[in-house]
């Protein structure tokens, strides 16, 4: 297991473990990415633009991980504009629909 995955994964609150299980996003093959604090838009739009063109090349987990080193390097990892997505589920999962 990645220890950030398993770091993020404490992190996550109960109402988003209860909102991730609501939705069966915790069984194979599925999976859920959320945010654990409050965050500015502007680090939302900056982990999407890194997050969403590694689905599908890399697991989901992976492009977590990545793409949240890639935007705090680029700045975004103070108060607010911390970038500190939290991931549950599948750590295989490429995002694929069957």
């Amino acid at each position: 297991m990645h220890l950030l995955l398993k770091k993020q994964e404490d992190l996550m609150s109960v109402a988003t473990q209860n909102f991730a299980n609501a939705f069966n996003a915790t069984s194979a093959g599925r999976c859920f990415v959320g945010w654990n604090i409050e965050i500015a838009n502007d680090t939302v739009i900056a982990f999407d633009k890194k997050f969403f063109p590694k689905l599908g090349t890399m697991s989901v987990g992976d492009a977590v991980v990545t793409s949240l080193w890639e935007t705090r390097n680029e700045g975004y990892n103070y108060g607010m504009y911390m970038c500190d997505p939290g991931f549950i589920g599948d750590r295989d999962y490429y995002g694929w629909a069957w």
